[in-house]
């Protein structure tokens, strides 16, 4: 709920909750991945130093990684940080797994068309994104420029 408000205010509550979600389950894959969502966005939306958060976002996908490799949020996440990091093959690969293990999970779809668009492979972007949305009309794209770093 808070991950999708996209404020630093609700940012830093879902960091919060997925903190005590991990205090609670060490082991909990999903709440690993959120927390490394949340500071990417974090830098990304320049809240916090964007190479720190990066970083921070980095060691909790390995750990979300490391539990459970075969979670489309787990991939997801890991097509962000390749994304980021320029690395477009790799991020298109994890957004493809993330489809596969999940065909209805748009986030991944929303991400994966804007490393689509950014790649000129605009007709696969329109296609991603429009499935996006069907699948989920209420699910957020990226916002405030973000979709800029992939």
């Amino acid at each position: 709920f808070y991950h999708e408000m996209r404020t630093e205010e609700a940012f830093r509550k879902a960091l919060e909750c997925f903190q005590k979600a991990v205090e609670i389950d060490s082991g909990y894959a999903l709440a690993y991945s959120g927390i490394a969502d949340i500071y990417f966005y974090l830098g990304v939306y320049k809240y916090d130093d964007y190479n720190a958060s990066i970083e921070k976002a980095k060691e909790a996908a390995k750990k979300a990684s490391d539990i459970d490799d075969s979670s489309a949020d787990v991939q997801n996440t890991l097509g962000l940080l390749s994304g980021i990091d320029l690395h477009y093959e790799e991020a298109e690969r994890h957004y493809k797994q993330a489809i596969e293990l999940n065909p209805r999970y748009a986030p991944a779809r929303h991400s994966y068309s804007y490393l689509l668009s950014h790649l000129g492979r605009h007709e696969e972007a329109i296609h991603q994104a429009t499935t996006a949305l069907e699948l989920d009309p209420l699910s957020e794209p990226m916002t405030r420029g973000d979709q800029r770093q992939l």
